[in-house]
């Protein structure tokens, strides 16, 4: 890859393994996470991953679900945003 617009678009992803530091290998968010990862050409990253196996929020709204079932919530998921400022070596 010699240019960052080679990664503008939407990413899908395949596995997450996490390296731990006593050596170990682990699946933090299970062994079939679900996940996107979104570059623009303006360098905004968003960045969406849950576990497979989220437990199902209770009721039909997301916002108003009890407390007990949103914390589950977000605890089987990592959405975050940003910009990026690295340059793709050549």
């Amino acid at each position: 890859m010699h240019d960052r617009s080679e990664l503008v678009g939407a990413w899908h992803l395949r596995s997450w393994d996490s390296a731990f530091d006593d050596g170990s290998v682990g699946n933090i968010m299970g062994v079939a996470p679900v996940g996107v990862l979104v570059y623009t050409a303006d360098g905004t990253v968003i960045v969406t991953i849950s576990a497979a196996d989220r437990p199902p929020i209770d009721g039909n709204d997301p916002f108003g679900a009890p407390t007990t079932s949103g914390s589950r919530q977000w605890g089987h998921s990592l959405p975050t945003l940003g910009r990026t400022t690295s340059t793709v070596p050549t």
